[in-house]
């Protein structure tokens, strides 16, 4: 019989995507699944979809819980999971209908500990299936470190949680499978598709804990130095993966402001920072791959006048959520 695979779906108020989210994983080509769903204190009708969805398949598991967070959602479908392998999807998220028999065959091609494949926004690489023997490309590669589109054996990951009460908690995740596996294999395919709602953490006003990511990145470069890791292809992946990753903390002033976590001074001490960053490692930036030339361009006019960068953005913004509003209403 085949492995099976245990996959965790962490839900709050999810209830407009949840259907297509659930139905994507129970129509999965390969059918040996654990599917494990954790109702995070919900206040809509979510957890009434996983009990209809769960009368038509008997691989569904549910959990309701208190609110906690993702992070502690997730915990809660690794307590409970019995597969050999795990998985995570997030709720307003959707997979291609052969994803998980793919990267579980690139796990035993390879004798890998994580597989992963390509989110629909990223490009793709030039072969099928990129192979790394050295685990420290592993977090670095693509710039993202989402744990959605991975395959993990769980001997590899029995001892690991998600830190809770943080933003970016897949990183910090990520980060510790880092340094205990030695092996990972891309399957260079958009299997996986991200959906941006604005109701998502992503679509929000900066916080003071979002600040958190560029520790997370400190942390990773000093784990890189302590471990003697000063090979040119691991510090340009790791330049690629913080460039790309540290602007979306930019974009999210520009398009949704910051909170009262966080004051005036402090937003200023970010840009500044970030500009800075940004200017001293223009080469860098310009060279990779991994991004588009609008959002080279749009880095590069950061990096040279932050406030106008940010003026421009937020007025695009407005002008573009008006545009969808007026398109919602006809």
């Amino acid at each position: 019989m085949p492995y099976l695979i245990s996959v965790i779906i962490p839900i709050y108020n999810s209830n407009k995507y949840l259907n297509k989210c659930i139905t994507s994983v129970m129509n999965q080509s390969y059918k040996n699944l654990e599917i494990i769903l954790v109702d995070d204190g919900s206040t809509d009708n979510s957890f009434s979809i996983c009990e209809d969805l769960s009368k038509k398949d008997c691989r569904i598991k549910l959990i309701k819980k208190q609110n906690g967070g993702a992070a502690s959602a997730r915990n809660a479908g690794l307590d409970m999971a019995t597969g050999e392998f795990i998985g995570f999807v997030d709720s307003d998220d959707y997979l291609e209908p052969t994803m998980y028999q793919e990267l579980i065959m690139a796990l035993y091609k390879y004798d890998c500990s994580v597989s992963k494949c390509l989110l629909r926004p990223i490009p793709c690489m030039k072969k099928e299936i990129l192979f790394s023997e050295d685990k420290r490309l592993f977090l670095l590669s693509m710039g993202e470190v989402s744990v959605c589109n991975s395959l993990f054996r769980r001997e590899k990951i029995m001892t690991l949680k998600f830190k809770e009460g943080v933003s970016y908690e897949d990183t910090l995740f990520m980060f510790s499978v880092l340094k205990c596996i030695n092996n990972v294999a891309i399957v260079n395919k958009k299997l996986y598709n991200y959906c941006s709602h604005d109701n998502t953490t992503t679509s929000s006003p900066l916080k003071k804990k979002d600040l958190n990511k560029i520790e997370i990145y400190e942390e990773i470069e000093s784990y890189f130095t302590d471990n003697c890791c000063n090979e040119k292809n691991v510090i340009k992946y790791l330049n690629n993966a913080k460039h790309t990753s540290l602007f979306d903390l930019v974009v999210k002033i520009a398009n949704y402001g910051y909170d009262d976590t966080l004051s005036f001074y402090e937003i200023r001490s970010l840009v500044n920072k970030l500009s800075d960053l940004y200017k001293t490692n223009k080469i860098d930036i310009l060279l990779n791959i991994t991004l588009s030339w609008k959002k080279k361009s749009q880095i590069m006019l950061f990096a040279l006048n932050p406030n106008l960068y940010i003026k421009i953005k937020k007025k695009y913004t407005i002008i573009r959520r008006g545009k969808n509003e007026n398109e919602y209403h006809r």
